[in-house]
């Protein structure tokens, strides 16, 4: 049974491929839109996929500068300095979402370091920021910042056992040691991580543009109509009768429609992911540190597709009639789900219509991955959501679909 689907969805995946008119619109189009579209919303606009974060030193020696300058060379950062002064505004800035999180480097953090002794660095985040990614980071480099301290203490005691030094000889050697220790990364903390949670008051809007607007947006809208045009195909094949000679072979017709499905999607899950490494790599589209999450969303709403577009195949006539709806179809319910602009710039009652399509739950997915640098606990409702739509669309085109 399972070689007989098998061999149905290779059979289909090798057709597409193979189809130069296909591989355009599966390849190409997505790239063009993207392009075209991304470069003109980019205008005017800085378009950073980075995620910013902001630093307060209170530290009154040189090793806070130092930890500022290590985060400053994350390239998925955007680092934010502000004063002792202006930690009240801060704090409410991330209460309201307008930065990720606040990384406060207290007064005594150089002393610390040089006496050997225990200081905190602390995280400040909001409560509806649940991703661990910025904490993980900032743990690296306090690793980094602690084995170079106690590298330093630990050449400096060595030195001592020899020579005599005086006090400026003894800050010479410890600062040598520590910044040439400070290229290795290492887990044995004396600096520590606290963590403060802060409570949201105000959801701030962020909004996608250029590249980072079209490429997850395009991608799910080309990606529904490559799913949607399962419907023209098993349409055509249905008025080629290729499907009910199919029927006379020993294989069941649970066999014939799994192959198929399953065809289309490998073909269009290949197509999705072709898109987000172009983006990637390509338009400088920042796609997080989770790409499970990714893969998770790109999944769901592909299945999500292709179960709709099974349903379509069940209810047209013709395949004129599949081929015309496909389009109308993809284009209009990605407009409404924020494929084409952010649903946050539409009428009210559009946005509402909007959650109802699961272009809107991919899309909004991907943006929590790109725009906050969000993980997979936050995006588990989109991909929850997405699942539902994908069973359901599934069942439901499993019982209507017809072989003649």
């Amino acid at each position: 049974m399972f070689r007989k689907i098998i061999s149905i969805a290779s059979n289909l995946i090798r057709v597409s491929f193979k189809d130069k008119l296909s591989m355009f619109w599966l390849f190409v189009m997505p790239i063009i839109w993207t392009t075209l579209i991304g470069a003109v919303s980019s205008f005017g606009s800085s378009g950073s996929s980075k995620i910013p974060i902001a630093i307060i030193n209170s530290d009154k020696g040189i090793y806070g500068d130092i930890y500022e300058d290590v985060m400053k060379n994350e390239k998925d950062l955007d680092i934010i300095l502000y004063s002792e002064k202006e930690f009240e505004d801060v704090v409410n800035m991330v209460k309201e979402t307008k930065i990720a999180s606040m990384i406060y480097i207290p007064e005594n953090f150089s002393y610390s370091i040089i006496n050997n002794s225990d200081v905190n660095i602390t995280i400040y985040k909001s409560s509806s920021n649940n991703s661990f990614y910025i904490e993980e980071l900032v743990k690296k480099i306090t690793n980094q910042i602690d084995i170079s301290s106690l590298t330093g203490h630990f050449v400096l005691k060595n030195i001592e056992k020899s020579i005599i030094l005086n006090d400026l000889d003894k800050k010479k050697h410890f600062e040598n040691s520590f910044n040439e220790a400070l290229k290795e990364l290492t887990s044995n903390n004396k600096v520590s991580v606290e963590y403060e949670i802060l409570s949201v008051q105000k959801e701030n809007l962020i909004l996608p543009t250029g590249f980072n607007a079209t490429s997850p947006g395009f991608g799910v809208m080309f990606v529904m109509m490559g799913a949607f045009f399962t419907a023209v195909v098993l349409a055509e094949e249905r008025e080629m009768n290729i499907l009910s000679r199919l029927l006379t072979t020993p294989i069941t017709k649970i066999v014939v429609l799994s192959g198929k499905l399953l065809g289309v999607f490998c073909v269009t899950i290949i197509q999705f992911l072709f898109i987000i490494f172009f983006g990637q790599f390509i338009f400088g589209v920042n796609w997080g540190n989770s790409p499970l999450s990714v893969l998770l969303i790109a999944i769901s709403f592909t299945l999500s597709a292709v179960g709709l577009g099974t349903i379509l195949s069940s209810v047209v006539k013709t395949s004129a009639q599949a081929g015309a709806l496909t389009v109308l179809i993809s284009i209009v319910t990605s407009m409404i789900g924020g494929a084409w602009w952010p649903i946050e710039i539409m009428p009210k009652y559009l946005q509402t219509i909007g959650k109802f399509t699961p272009q809107y739950w991919a899309i909004n997915g991907f943006n929590k991955i790109i725009l906050r640098g969000f993980g997979l606990k936050e995006i588990m409702s989109n991909f929850s959501i997405l699942i539902i739509y994908a069973i359901v669309s599934l069942l439901i085109a499993s019982l209507l679909f017809r072989y003649e």
